[in-house]
């Protein structure tokens, strides 16, 4: 299992510039938010509910761009909807001052969530990408 407070961030590439510049905010928003104060996590835990939104989106939009088989898609955009929904439900409580399921989910659920998620999802993508000659596109 990857801890993403120890690994470098380009360590997670796979190859793709828009995925690995999108991986490498994530990597950094974990990273402070792991380090944070309770100002600080209430504004980098909304930023992360904001990356999270225009990361997908991104995903989304190489997905439909590069014609990606409907049943990849499918399943894909269903795990980016969980985590999203869970990012945005815990954002609200974060947002009230309640932090601490959040921090939870920061430093032991999300990063095995993103791990998974990586190899799953992101990578099979990205080898579509690339063999659909897409590796800079939308950049």
């Amino acid at each position: 299992m990857t801890d993403l407070l120890t690994t470098r961030p380009e360590s997670l590439h796979l190859g793709h510039p828009i995925i690995d510049r999108t991986h490498d905010e994530f990597h950094g928003l974990v990273a402070k938010l792991n380090a944070a104060g309770l100002v600080d996590f209430i504004l980098h835990f909304a930023a992360l509910a904001s990356h999270a939104e225009e990361h997908f989106a991104k995903e989304q939009q190489l997905m439909r761009q590069s014609h990606y088989p409907a049943d990849q898609m499918e399943t894909h955009l269903r795990d980016h909807l969980m985590v999203l929904q869970e990012i945005n439900r815990l954002n609200a409580m974060v947002a009230r001052g309640s932090v601490a399921a959040a921090r939870v989910y920061v430093s032991d659920l999300l990063p095995v969530w993103f791990e998974q998620h990586n190899h799953v999802h992101d990578g099979p993508l990205v080898s579509h990408l690339k063999r659909a000659n897409l590796a800079s596109s939308l950049g």
